[in-house]
């Protein structure tokens, strides 16, 4: 049973669990759950109350409709101690570990992403080119356009993808863009990688740094002073 939720994807989003959950899953009734919100209303909200949500009135007292962890164990432990009590403690234990610690990876990776990214966006500055690199990224990560991104991940609009997405995407965004920063210290062509990448999303399989250098090893070559192309020296991995 799920019991622990989020009100968002977003990864500073707070998990939590309401009175209705509990109940189910305590298999308790639902007014027994009420009473103890209302009779401990004050040890409930020294506890916080997340997301700001909608609050149950309780007399001259309220409680709120989503409970955070602590708000969660403090309700478990007013109700009789049984093993489908102890064995409720623990799956919550564990749904809110799980969920926590995915928001703390994904928020690592954010961290990650914005070096990355900072990175690249310096050295188009010093290089003084330009390019919609941001989208070349998308197109190396996901093989498809950063508008096709936030819509299968449902992320709102004017709001930073990267606050959306799972761990394992946004790492494999963050990889894109220190890929970019190669290409660029390379001297690639944005337009050569770009039509490298358009030619080859159709086959749904992005080309290695080996391949993506051939292609434009080919094109800027002839064009390049001695000492110019830097694959001998092992810039491009």
């Amino acid at each position: 049973m799920e019991l622990v939720k989020t009100a968002s994807n977003h990864c500073d989003a707070t998990p939590y669990t309401t009175p209705e959950i509990v109940a189910e899953a305590a298999q308790v009734s639902s007014s027994t759950i009420e009473a103890h919100l209302k009779n401990h209303a004050a040890d409930f909200h020294k506890h916080g109350n997340p997301h700001k949500s909608k609050m149950l009135r309780h007399g001259e007292g309220t409680a709120p409709n989503h409970l955070n962890e602590a708000q969660t164990m403090l309700l478990l432990s007013y109700l009789k101690d049984s093993d489908n009590i102890k064995a409720l403690r623990n799956e919550y234990i564990a749904q809110f570990s799980a969920i926590n610690s995915e928001l703390a990876d994904r928020r690592a990776q954010k961290n990650r992403f914005y070096t990355a990214r900072q990175e690249r966006t310096i050295l188009m500055r010093e290089l003084d080119v330009v390019g919609d690199y941001a989208e070349l990224a998308y197109m190396m990560a996901f093989g498809k356009s950063s508008k096709t991104v936030r819509s299968e991940y449902h992320i709102p609009g004017h709001s930073q993808a990267i606050d959306y997405l799972p761990t394992a995407e946004l790492s494999a965004l963050t990889d894109a863009q220190v890929k970019l920063s190669k290409h660029l210290r390379a001297g690639h062509d944005y337009k050569n990688i770009k039509s490298l990448l358009t030619q080859d999303t159709a086959g749904n399989e992005m080309p290695s740094d080996e391949v993506l250098w051939q292609f434009i090893a080919k094109k800027l070559i002839p064009f390049l002073p001695c000492g110019k192309c830097s694959h001998d020296n092992g810039d491009v991995a």
